[in-house]
């Protein structure tokens, strides 16, 4: 059975708000009410599943020595092992989009960008002020 549109979106935004409320791993820092989450959902080539660890280590490694990094989370699609959710958190929304221009001349992560058959979504989102009780 296939996950709508609207169900995962609905997903994505409940992971952004547990994510804001300080549950990120790789923290450098807390995060800030100006800061920007980016998300990154792609998929990986089906042969290269099995390095994934290996690609994304090399991507927090690149992201930590950024500025105004804050945090990643990173999710695998249980029911396609193929396809990874990043979110990732800025100071500012300069900063993420600095990293992503640094990102395409960054020559560790080019074995990370060769293996993504295709991103499926890339944004950046500021943080609503809307809560579930």
């Amino acid at each position: 059975m296939k996950t709508s549109k609207f169900f995962k979106s609905k997903i994505i935004g409940l992971l952004l708000s547990i994510l804001l409320l300080g549950l990120g791993i790789n923290c450098k820092e807390t995060s800030q009410s100006d800061s920007i989450m980016e998300v990154a959902v792609y998929k990986i080539k089906k042969d290269q599943i099995q390095n994934s660890a290996e690609f994304t280590k090399t991507v927090d490694v690149f992201l930590q020595s950024r500025e105004g990094f804050i945090s990643i989370q990173r999710l695998q699609d249980v029911n396609d092992p193929s396809i990874f959710t990043d979110l990732v958190l800025w100071k500012t929304k300069e900063d993420a989009e600095l990293s992503a221009k640094a990102s395409e001349t960054e020559a560790s992560l080019v074995p990370f960008f060769e293996a993504i058959e295709k991103m499926i979504h890339f944004g950046h989102n500021l943080p609503t002020n809307s809560k579930t009780k």
